[in-house]
């Protein structure tokens, strides 16, 4: 999916000893602070197209991970648009950290597995960002040279476009092996374009192994062309900006906490099973009571949790706040129970239950959910939208519930 496990060998891996220091950029890329790169520079900039440039520079982060190159170039992008998270970093400050993104897929599974074009447009979602994303057409150039070149065209154009902006940003996942480079596949913004020479200049997260660079535009609209094996689809580009809708707080209305005190804990595969599962039993019960569907939702849980995990937890850090939460919840439950059912349902599956059934209103004593409610909407829905785009031909649109 993601930088760069496959940059080892198997004999790298059994001696571990064995360490790098940097790679050396391959002839296609010429390095930003070449001089060359240097000239380059100073005629994008004439030309005004590096605009993306000062604002991304000034935020450039190292991925922490080999698998973080989606996540540091995410946290690039958030934190020079001036988005607020909302939570506390370090105390008393509020900032974006790789280690915040984690509201599609857990951290660890992204540490073993990195993410795919869709995984990044949702997370890029799930922390208030507008998404256009675009991937070239499957296949050859030569076998759709009409589709190639108007995806060309368009990449042109919008680089273009986007370099001349400080408000917007575009980012490329792409295969380092089709730009000469090592390792698969990658992830990192795009701060500049030379229209005299048809160059990107690409900002590579990964620091400790290539520099920024210039490299040539079609190159780096080729580079997206291999299918990425874990999407079966071509890598892209995406373009990203602040959604206008979302209000930047300031120190006296923000909430310093976490945006919410659970978090829903699936991915693609879990996702797409419960999502299938679901979809029946939540048609069947939208003229039900509420008490019901949380019953049926309940009921399914308990017993598929061997094929798929608890498709809810709580964040780290904040048991003392759940611990309050779940005591409100358990206080007004008796507002849940129809009579039949006499088992004591788990708090936390009270609130996953609750926050699938959005066209049940909810009772007046538990409005005090409605913005963990939201919160937990808004990350099945990102992740509904980055899953059904990669699992279209495996689970047919009517087999899917729009989260």
């Amino acid at each position: 999916m993601t930088e760069d496990k496959s940059d080892q060998s198997t004999h790298e891996i059994i001696n571990p000893t064995r360490s790098f220091y940097q790679r050396q950029l391959p002839e296609s890329c010429l390095s930003f602070t070449s001089d060359r790169g240097k000239a380059l520079f100073r005629s994008a900039l004439a030309d005004g197209h590096l605009e993306s440039f000062f604002p991304l520079a000034s935020q450039l982060v190292t991925q922490h991970e080999p698998s973080f190159c989606g996540l540091a170039t995410l946290c690039t992008v958030l934190n020079a648009l001036g988005v607020d998270p909302k939570r506390v970093w370090k105390h008393p400050w509020r900032w974006f950290e790789q280690d915040m993104l984690d509201c599609c897929r857990p951290l660890e599974s992204i540490r073993k597995n990195g993410i795919t074009l869709a995984e990044f447009n949702c997370l890029a979602r799930c922390n208030g960002l507008a998404v256009k994303s675009q991937s070239p057409p499957i296949g050859a150039p030569e076998d759709d040279p009409i589709g190639y070149q108007t995806g060309l065209k368009e990449f042109r154009s919008q680089l273009a476009k986007i370099t001349a902006l400080s408000s917007a940003f575009l980012v490329v996942s792409f295969c380092r092996a089709s730009l000469g480079q090592t390792g698969t596949g990658h992830f990192s913004p795009v701060a500049g374009y030379s229209p005299e020479e048809d160059r990107v200049l690409v900002l590579d997260v990964a620091r400790f192994k290539y520099p920024s660079y210039w490299v040539g535009l079609e190159d780096l609209y080729k580079s997206m062309i291999p299918v990425d094996p874990a999407s079966q689809r071509p890598r892209g580009y995406t373009i990203l900006s602040y959604s206008p809708f979302l209000e930047k707080a300031n120190c006296l209305t923000c909430n310093p906490n976490p945006p919410s005190i659970t978090r829903i804990n699936l991915n693609k595969s879990s996702w797409a099973i419960l999502s299938r599962e679901l979809s029946p039993i939540l048609e069947s019960v939208k003229a039900e009571p509420l008490s019901v569907g949380i019953q049926k939702i309940y009921a399914y849980i308990s017993t598929s949790l061997a094929q798929i995990p608890n498709p809810i937890e709580i964040r780290p850090g904040v048991e003392s706040e759940a611990e309050s939460l779940f005591g409100q919840i358990s206080s007004s439950a008796h507002l849940l129970d129809d009579g039949n059912h006499p088992e004591k349902l788990p708090p936390l599956l009270i609130v996953f239950a609750l926050a699938v059934l959005p066209s049940h209103p909810l009772p007046l004593d538990l409005k005090f959910l409605e913005p963990e409610l939201a919160y937990l909407r808004s990350q099945l829905h990102a992740l509904g939208e980055c899953c059904s785009l990669e699992n279209d031909h495996e689970h047919p649109q009517e087999h899917r519930y729009n989260f």
